[in-house]
This record gives structure tokens, C-alpha cells and sequence, in this order.
């Protein structure tokens, strides 16, 4: 490592957050390093209107923000967009198994 660069556990791996006991298995080397904290922050978000007819619609939206180290940007950003498409698919689902009558599109 060069002066000015740490070694950590990384926090996120092919798209998903890492538990505790996986972290230890690869580690990444921080260029800039600021009191143990993040430097960055990845955010996705989803938003979808679905006609329940006679003039009446919802809306469900789904967004998170996730903290992160520059030198895991791609990754978080996966592990942000699968979240927000697992979470909007159960919030679609939820409307349409409350209205059997609706027909999906």
C-alpha cells in the first residue's frame, strides 16, 4: 500500500450488502481515507402509477440511498437497483393480489 491508502472489509459484493463473516474474505485499498466513514452514496428508485379504474389510481415508489466507499461505487449501485426491483415487484404484486378484479398489463 502507498501513504495515504487503508485496507477495509468491503460492504458490498455483486449486488447485495455482506454479512459480518464474508467480509473478511476481500478486502479493497482506499485512496483517500476520512475517519472511517463513507465517502459516497448511491441512491435508486422506482415509481409506477397502476389504474384501479373508475378515476381511481395508486402509486408505489420504492427508493433507497446506500452509504459507500468511491471504490465500490458499481457495486453498491447493484445492490441498490436489485433492492428497489425486489421491493417494487412485492409493492405491485400486493395491489393487484388486493384487487382480483384488476387485470394486469
Amino acid at each position: 500500500m502507498k501513504t495515504g491508502e487503508v485496507q477495509v472489509s468491503k460492504t458490498y459484493r455483486k449486488g447485495r450488502v455482506t454479512k459480518p463473516e464474508e467480509s473478511a474474505e476481500e478486502l479493497i485499498v482506499l485512496k483517500h481515507f476520512i475517519e472511517d466513514k463513507p465517502v459516497a452514496s448511491v441512491s435508486a428508485g422506482a415509481r409506477m402509477t397502476i389504474n384501479l379504474k373508475n378515476y381511481e389510481s395508486v402509486q408505489v415508489s420504492v427508493n433507497v440511498t446506500l452509504p459507500c466507499y468511491l471504490e465500490e461505487l458499481e457495486d453498491c449501485y447493484e445492490t441498490a437497483v436489485n433492492f428497489v426491483e425486489e421491493k417494487m415487484g412485492q409493492q405491485i404484486n400486493e395491489v393487484y393480489e388486493n384487487r382480483p378484479d384488476l387485470e394486469r398489463k
